[in-house]
């Protein structure tokens, strides 16, 4: 005898690479940092190798003393630029559409500063 399946009532969702593509945005905000110092810009592939780090961990190692300064243009720039950088995901419109015509709540579960969804819905 099949147990009748139960109805999904929320789904949350992590912000990146799920709902919207960043890594051009906070790669171009990496670069912007790194040109300030007059330091070479990094590569796609290099910027990757990187990004397993967080900014707060791998900071102190590259800018030193001036790390803290350094976070703080990173922020400025994403802060400025993040909306103009942001790729929604494909299909993650439709996704989020069919799960709210059902009743679905959604949210959003980031450690990201620019957590705006409603750029997706509209």
């Amino acid at each position: 005898m099949m147990k009748e399946a139960k109805l999904t009532t929320a789904v949350f969702f992590d912000w990146d690479v799920t709902l919207v593509d960043t890594f051009p945005g906070i790669h171009k905000a990496h670069n912007h940092v790194r040109g300030h110092y007059g330091l070479p810009l990094w590569s796609e592939a290099e910027y990757r190798e990187v990004m397993k780090y967080s900014s707060r961990e791998i900071y102190p190692k590259i800018y030193g003393e001036k790390s803290e300064e350094a976070m703080k243009i990173l922020y400025e720039f994403i802060e400025e630029n993040h909306i103009a950088e942001l790729k929604v995901m494909p299909h993650a419109r439709e996704l989020l559409e069919q799960l709210r015509s059902k009743g679905v709540t959604l949210g959003v579960v980031s450690n990201k500063i620019m957590g705006m969804c409603s750029i997706i819905m509209s």
